[in-house]
């Protein structure tokens, strides 16, 4: 697999010739967005915004994806994948995945939403490490978007102290609304994962 930053000028073609998984076109649709190169477009614009291609031996884009940054210390990731992504989902976690830990190194705090009907995003995160608090999401129309996490860097707490939980298990120790809340102060509206 091959993976390089996205290029506006290379890739607009590549985007626009993929077919992308229908549950991922499904996912944008229900976040009111109908053109998936239009909107990579966009968010390759963000500032800070890093957004990587992942393309097969020949070329053949598998996905695109990356980090839009937050508010300080905190992104979220997202991707969206073409009908390649069943025929090499294991190479691309093997790809993609040192990608996120690398943001891990940079990033406090990584936090999203999936459209829950979009089981194989659901399992392809849980690969790369992320966690899903438990009544922590929103509904757009009938689809129900959960927010999923990952910390990054310790935690400094009152005193000086170092934590560096992983976020399964501040999940287990603090109540729902504590984690959703904790959540709300780290994204600033709905990102899509």
């Amino acid at each position: 697999m091959i993976v390089r930053q996205f290029n506006k000028s290379e890739d607009v073609d590549l985007l626009y010739k993929s077919k992308f998984r229908e549950a991922d076109v499904q996912e944008f649709k229900a976040y009111g967005i109908d053109n998936i190169p239009d909107a990579v477009v966009t968010m390759s614009g963000v500032p800070g915004a890093d957004i990587k291609v992942v393309l097969t031996d020949e070329g053949q884009l598998v996905s695109v994806g990356g980090l839009l940054p937050l508010k300080p210390g905190d992104g979220s990731p997202w991707m969206v994948a073409t009908d390649l992504f069943d025929k090499h989902s294991l190479s691309l976690i093997k790809t993609i995945k040192p990608i996120f830990d690398e943001y891990l190194e940079s990033y406090d705090w990584l936090t999203g939403h999936v459209d829950v009907r979009n089981n194989r995003a659901v399992k392809f995160l849980s690969w790369l490490g992320f966690s899903f608090p438990k009544g922590c999401g929103f509904h757009i129309g009938g689809t129900y978007f959960q927010r999923f996490g990952k910390n990054g860097k310790p935690l400094i707490l009152p005193g000086g102290f170092l934590m560096n939980p992983p976020i399964s298990m501040m999940m287990e120790t603090l109540t729902v609304s504590e984690v959703c809340s904790l959540n709300e102060e780290v994204s600033s509206g709905g990102s899509h994962g």
